[in-house]
């Protein structure tokens, strides 16, 4: 008697997995976000838009998520468009596309008023047997084009 195959995750789980963990930066929820991630992974990476080198390892990800949070006043975050590439059962990629919005904690700054940008992401995901895990986030700008064309619309 064969022993039944471990079942795949839907694609409609991937994506709530995920709409779940962009909704914790509402709040400014690194922690929670952080819980997340797979802990098992020695060498996690981050790669946020706005930073100009990738997060490798848990202190310099921990690091950049207290600066966030103390440079913040809020942030709220939305996504869609979601793409999953199953990998196998226990691993896939998500492309999406998402809209940050920030207001920065110093009043004197430029940047005082609400900063927003709209970024593609591309997150790696494993199950070790205890739900989605991530072990890899990766931001990149929607190009000057876009952004261009963006603009003549509006």
């Amino acid at each position: 008697m064969s022993t039944p195959a471990k079942a795949i995750a839907t694609d409609e789980s991937v994506i709530a997995f995920v709409e779940h963990y962009v909704s914790l930066s509402k709040g400014k929820r690194f922690d929670a976000k952080r819980a997340l991630w797979d802990a098992e992974e020695a060498q996690p990476i981050l790669r946020p838009e706005e930073a100009s080198q990738a997060f490798v390892g848990w202190p310099a990800i921990d690091r950049y998520w207290s600066h966030s949070n103390s440079v913040m006043r809020d942030l709220e975050t939305r996504c869609w468009g979601f793409h999953v590439h199953r990998l196998s059962a226990q691993a896939a990629l998500v492309t999406y596309t998402q809209r940050w919005k920030a207001t920065l904690s110093d009043a004197a700054s430029l940047l005082s008023g609400p900063i927003a940008s709209t970024v593609r992401v591309v997150l790696g995901l494993r199950d070790r047997g205890g739900g989605w895990r991530i072990h890899l986030c990766i931001e990149s700008h929607v190009d000057g084009v876009e952004y261009a064309r963006a603009l003549l619309r509006r």
